[in-house]
């Protein structure tokens, strides 16, 4: 059987903890008890994961700050579908990212062609299954399912946008453009577009892919979403240091009517009215950027931190 619509993408050892422990305790046997969160669960790993069209995980891999390839796991109905090529391939992108000239790994058998195919090489014969790879060896990576944005140029004129589809697409090419600051404006977090998989999808790989990097959002109507789970507030429960809540404190500011998104690359989208999907959006247009980021700066400083959402760390 033939399942080639999966995706990779970089996880997080608190925003994926759930679906790491799944992924990496799936080879048990039925009796042996699986292992803790502890036992499996590195901080200063990289992990990437492997999901399918419904959101659900299928494989995961771990580099440890080392340069050891540690895990390498692929749910039973998906082995043989290139889950493990796209896991390895990443995570062999990821130590190049990160400077490591060398990377090692224990290779279970079903996986000795597949490392080898990758330039990795049996490091000696009294150590069978341990492999190196030199990152000057390393394969050219797959093409990213999430493209790399083009650099923007000076400035380019803005478009109406009269669709939640547009906005939608939109906001996620701001969000991939960034890479120190998004800021975000909104009424009450609005289901049709900030609980979406593609959107929040786009806001995790940048928070985890860029180092230092932070998400701010004002919500006018944080009890609005009291009650009621939000793709968004559970994200930024799990990566508190790159995702702050804030809600305004001041009646003018509460009554904000429009809704906006800020790039870092001086990209903007706008709507005037927070409950319309019409607006206009620029990915660089500095002129705008520049005064709705004043505007943003204003409001954040006199906002309060959402404690309605805070949760318990993992």
């Amino acid at each position: 059987m033939n399942i080639p619509d999966f995706r990779v993408e970089p996880a997080h050892f608190r925003a994926d903890h759930d679906d790491l422990l799944i992924i990496f305790n799936v080879n048990k046997k039925p009796n042996d008890a699986p292992d803790s969160a502890a036992d499996i669960i590195n901080p200063l790993s990289i992990y990437v994961i492997a999901r399918d069209n419904q959101h659900q995980p299928v494989g995961a891999g771990e580099l440890t700050s080392a340069g050891t390839i540690e895990g390498l796991a692929v749910i039973p109905k998906w082995h043989n579908q290139g889950v493990e090529l796209a896991l390895l391939t990443a995570l062999i992108d990821k130590a190049a990212k990160s400077g490591l000239t060398e990377i090692k790994a224990q290779a279970v058998e079903s996986h000795k062609a597949l490392f080898e195919g990758l330039n990795f090489r049996a490091v000696t014969q009294n150590e069978p299954g341990i492999y190196s790879l030199s990152m000057t060896q390393a394969p050219v990576s797959q093409p990213s399912s999430r493209p790399n944005p083009k650099p923007a140029p000076e400035s380019i004129e803005p478009v109406k946008m009269e669709s939640l589809m547009a906005i939608m697409e939109a906001s996620i090419q701001l969000i991939s453009s960034a890479r120190r600051q998004i800021c975000i404006i909104s009424k009450d977090l609005e289901w049709p577009l900030y609980a979406q998989s593609a959107v929040i999808e786009a806001l995790k790989s940048f928070a985890i892919d860029n180092r230092n990097s932070l998400v701010m959002i004002l919500i006018q109507d944080p009890n609005a979403l009291n009650g009621r789970s939000h793709p968004l507030i559970d994200l930024a429960q799990r990566l508190p240091s790159s995702i702050q809540l804030r809600t305004p404190t001041e009646m003018e500011d509460l009554g904000y009517p429009s809704a906006f998104l800020l790039s870092d690359q001086r990209g903007y989208l706008f709507r005037l009215n927070n409950d319309q999907a019409k607006g206009d959006w620029s990915p660089c247009l500095p002129s705008r950027t520049k005064q709705l980021a004043e505007l943003f700066e204003r409001l954040w400083q006199r906002a309060r931190p959402c404690s309605e959402f805070r949760a318990l760390n993992l």
